[in-house]
């Protein structure tokens, strides 16, 4: 039933809208960044190389299996920052599939997803895509609820009562672009449970079969999204060469620049400061260098991070 499956994907049948073969917005040399936890960090199969390869495009994957995107663990004040400087200045679209394992304890009601403390999920989240928003404001942006479990696992229940919901709520409220896996693509889940096996439903956790699947459907997915447009820059230029910023505390580098190239903040220690959207945060005691690159033009600051207030 797997290989009916494929073979029914890979000719446009089936009822999962999909078909590598539909015509849309070219993606071809553009490049794509995918996050997430285990299920987007792939091991024996990896959706996202199977989508890159049918689009002609080219991928940078930072998730990071039994991470949560934006965690809670200590430190997580600011580990967002650090996670959104992972991707990359140059990146089309940045692809998020939610982490499983924070179906446990995401949002259940429609007000929970507005919660902005660093406390809840859905607060962690809120800022992770306040962050990703103001550094990649020209960049579209694809939110995806993970795929369900077996029937009998409670976290089922989550997914599809509260995670899906609570993803496609963040993509209304961001302006992102939604996708459901869990109801969008023929996935289950296994984790160790024999069940999935007679269900003609592959597991879609290290299975290239599986990962074919996805891929597929995710490729014809994206192309329905229009590919950023850019235009070209004369320069860029920061309003200060050096930056005196505390530990805990924030300072701003503002850049003049032309053209609608995304303004790329990257630095070079996070660990002694993060760079979002031209705001710097103070990490830790230490000098790293911040860059704003807008196309082919960049500029530079020095930012001497301090214990003193």
């Amino acid at each position: 039933m797997i290989d009916q499956k494929l073979s029914q994907i890979s000719t446009g049948g089936g009822n999962n809208n999909a078909g590598t073969g539909i015509s849309g917005y070219d993606w071809s040399n553009r490049l794509i960044c995918f996050d997430g936890d285990s299920l987007t960090a792939g091991s024996a199969g990896k959706f996202s190389t199977v989508t890159i390869n049918i689009l002609g495009c080219s991928e940078k994957n930072i998730a990071q299996g039994g991470k949560a995107i934006f965690p809670d663990e200590a430190g997580a004040a600011c580990d967002f920052r650090q996670r959104v400087s992972r991707i990359p200045h140059n990146v089309d679209l940045i692809f998020i599939c939610g982490d499983f394992n924070a179906a446990w304890s995401v949002a259940k009601t429609m007000e929970d997803c507005f919660a902005t403390g660093l406390d809840t999920w859905a607060g962690r989240w809120n800022a992770g895509l306040a962050a990703i928003k103001k550094s990649f404001p020209n960049v579209p942006v694809m939110l995806v609820s993970p795929w369900t479990t077996a029937p009998s696992s409670s976290k089922n229940k989550h997914i599809l009562q509260y995670n899906s919901q609570a993803m496609l709520t963040f993509a209304r409220y961001w302006g992102c672009y939604f996708m459901d896996f869990s109801t969008e693509t023929p996935m289950q889940l296994n984790f160790g449970h024999a069940w999935w096996s007679s269900t003609g439903l592959p597991n879609v956790h290290n299975n290239q079969r599986a990962a074919d699947l996805v891929g597929m459907v995710l490729a014809d997915r994206i192309k329905t999204i229009p590919a950023p447009e850019w235009s070209a820059t004369d320069s860029v230029t920061l309003d200060v060469n050096t930056l005196s910023v505390a530990v805990g505390g924030t300072g701003v580098i503002t850049p003049t620049l032309t053209g609608n190239y995304t303004n790329a903040w990257t630095s070079s220690d996070n660990n002694v400061a993060c760079v979002l959207g031209g705001t710097v945060y103070g990490m830790s005691a230490g000098t790293a260098t911040i860059t704003v690159t807008d196309g082919t033009h960049s500029d530079t600051a020095s930012v001497e991070v301090s214990t003193e207030a």
